[in-house]
């Protein structure tokens, strides 16, 4: 702990509690929904409806006790097409009994509306929701915004707070509310377009093959993002200022440290399935030499970056355990 930056430990704690706490948005979306003209429109039940619903797929929670490759579960069954369609279907039967002045069809486009803006503001950051499961695995992410954004818990925030405050005019508290997350939510867009653009502009090395790239964003707003290049060994990882068109050129990591037991635990089939999770996965030997280490450059960030989430330990035979949280790279990023 005696050589860890000041600032690593205060990142860590944000991305845990953004994980733990990402409800607090989809709250605040559903509050801000009701308090825009719905509430006043429909009566009593709009806004326990629009609440609930809006944080109802996450009860695929449910399943990160079950192991450490439990989180492997959050964002599918209860947030994909299939299992949404469930989702406002039992939703519906349950808040149509609750609150029998509402009719079916109201009740239905509440608890439709609640589920679906909670799936579409998962797709805002670069965990993913695997919308089309049980057909594909593949994770579904628009990489605007980083899991948790304080600007728009403020937005919302306070907006709420103003209608609370002068109830005349809640509704238009709410509205102008909402609208301003998608004036921000625009600003990430074009500024993760751009991000994307600069990224794909970098030069490629002689002899190498054509890169994939993938693009996370960081912490506190969108002035700021992470590009990574995947060639066949290696990344080439990059900052990114879009709205200063500027990029610069962080490190060079290889993929898989060249090691038997390295090999073995990334072939494994614990290995597989967190090699698709991780959208660009970095193996390497632990200190003690006995099982292999696997984190994600989507959860690494050139801010803090001395400490990351969501690291694993692999044997050779698929054994896994979560390594300490936070645990430290050695090294860390270089600046």
């Amino acid at each position: 702990m005696a050589n860890t930056p000041f600032y690593a430990i205060p990142f860590s704690g944000i991305l845990h509690a953004a994980i733990l706490v990402d409800n607090v948005t989809h709250t605040l979306i559903g509050l801000g929904l009701a308090r825009a003209g719905l509430a006043q429109r429909f009566g009593r039940g709009t806004t326990m409806i629009l609440a609930v619903t809006s944080n109802l797929p996450d009860i695929d929670a449910a399943c990160l006790p079950f192991g450490p490759l439990g989180f492997l579960w959050r964002r599918t069954f209860s947030h994909c097409l299939p299992g949404g369609v469930l989702l406002v279907l039992a939703a519906t039967l349950l808040f149509r009994w609750r609150y029998p002045q509402l009719s079916f069809k109201t009740v239905l486009g509440l608890t439709s509306l609640g589920i679906a803006g909670h799936v579409f503001a998962d797709l805002w950051n670069s965990y993913g929701v695997l919308l089309y499961w049980p057909f594909s695995a593949r994770r579904v992410s628009c990489d605007w915004v980083f899991i948790l954004d304080l600007a728009i818990w403020a937005i919302l925030g306070l907006s709420l707070l103003a209608a609370r405050l002068f109830r005349r005019h809640e509704s238009w508290f709410s509205r102008g509310g909402l609208c301003l997350v998608a004036a921000y939510l625009g600003l990430c867009i074009i500024a993760s377009c751009e991000s994307r653009k600069l990224l794909s502009a970098q030069p490629v090395p002689d002899g190498a093959a054509s890169p994939a790239f993938y693009l996370y964003p960081e912490p506190f707003g969108p002035g700021r993002f992470r590009g990574v290049a995947r060639a066949t060994h290696n990344y080439a990882i990059y900052q990114i200022w879009p709205f200063q068109k500027r990029v610069e050129m962080l490190e060079r990591l290889d993929i898989e440290e060249q090691n038997p037991m390295v090999a073995a635990a990334r072939r494994s089939e614990t290995g597989r399935r967190l090699d698709s999770f991780f959208s660009t996965p970095v193996w390497r030997l632990a200190a003690d030499e006995q099982v292999a280490i696997v984190y994600g450059l989507g959860f690494r960030s050139k801010l803090f970056p001395a400490r990351v989430p969501f690291v694993f330990r692999v044997a050779p035979d698929g054994d896994v355990r979560r390594a300490h949280f936070p645990y430290l790279l050695n090294p860390p990023m270089q600046p």
